[in-house]
């Protein structure tokens, strides 16, 4: 649903003439650009496409999803890389930090008659995922398959009889 669907002013476009005759001043520019921000932050972030920006290319470079799980044995992280092969993907550890970084290529051709149509796009990505005091990191394990890339870190001993259960009080 839009801001445009609930706000009562807005269900019957009015066009304000423009003036000099060029047929667009400034004010009606910013008021498009302003509805257009709007949209963009009430549209759910899966549905958006990209905008252009000023640069020429489009805003929001890939950046992959990663979930998290801690127990008191290790640190799980998954993270989603659709596109990406095994090949292109390096994952590495840096202190207390997990550090994915990877190139995605795409090629689409397609030839129908006198049509031919061919696009390439490719870019690369960085994700830094902070990580708890008293890992492991040399028995960490990595695992890619069908597109999702699962990095499993044990906690060292140390770190497991660390904690504490703290009673709550009334």
């Amino acid at each position: 649903m839009r801001i445009r669907d609930i706000v009562p002013w807005k269900r019957k476009e009015k066009q304000v003439p423009a003036r000099g005759g060029n047929g667009d001043d400034s004010v009606q520019a910013l008021r498009r650009d302003l509805n257009h921000l709007f949209d963009e932050f009430l549209t759910p972030y899966t549905e958006r496409r990209p905008m252009k920006s000023l640069f020429g290319g489009s805003e929001g470079a890939f950046v992959p999803t990663a979930d998290v799980t801690e127990n008191s044995k290790e640190v799980t992280v998954s993270m989603e890389v659709p596109g990406v092969d095994e090949k292109d993907v390096e994952v590495t550890l840096d202190g207390n930090a997990l550090i994915v970084r990877g190139e995605k290529k795409r090629e689409e051709k397609s030839e129908k008659g006198d049509y031919y149509h061919y696009e390439r796009s490719y870019g690369s990505f960085q994700r830094v995922v902070p990580l708890p005091e008293g890992i492991v990191e040399e028995q960490a394990k990595a695992c890619f398959k069908k597109g999702v890339l699962t990095v499993t870190i044990p906690k060292s001993e140390e770190a497991r009889s660390r904690r504490k259960k703290i009673e709550v009080e009334t």
